[in-house]
């Protein structure tokens, strides 16, 4: 039985985030995530099924290929206001290639933690 309450892991995500095969973004697994929106390539939306009690959460996230040698950090998306990408129903993330260039394909995991106050 998972924790639930202030300052516990509020949610995570392993998700495909389309990978070599261009699939479409599909969760693997989850705990109090209710989808996974497609934004553009290594951006997108992850919208928990309870909301956060505000937008002072943590989180933390890291992102892989499959047989694709590139490393990549995960970060929120650049030139984007904080209200719009980190909300208490949702998060933005996007997966950034090391030399700081956007990828041109998706990750093949993708994995997202989220720790906070509950609503």
């Amino acid at each position: 039985m998972a924790y639930f309450g202030d300052n516990a892991i509020h949610a995570w995500v392993n998700f495909n985030g389309g990978g070599a095969s261009n699939s479409t973004p599909s969760i693997r697994d989850d705990y109090n995530v209710s989808s996974l929106g497609d934004v553009s390539t290594s951006t997108f939306n992850i919208y928990f099924d309870t909301d956060f009690a505000n937008t002072n959460y943590a989180w933390s996230g890291s992102a892989g290929y499959d047989n694709y040698s590139q490393q990549n950090w995960v970060s929120s998306p650049s030139s984007t206001a904080y209200g719009s990408w980190k909300q208490a129903s949702m998060l933005q993330i996007i997966a950034v290639y090391n030399n700081n260039t956007s990828p041109n394909r998706g990750p093949d995991d993708f994995n997202i933690i989220a720790i906070g106050d509950s609503a």
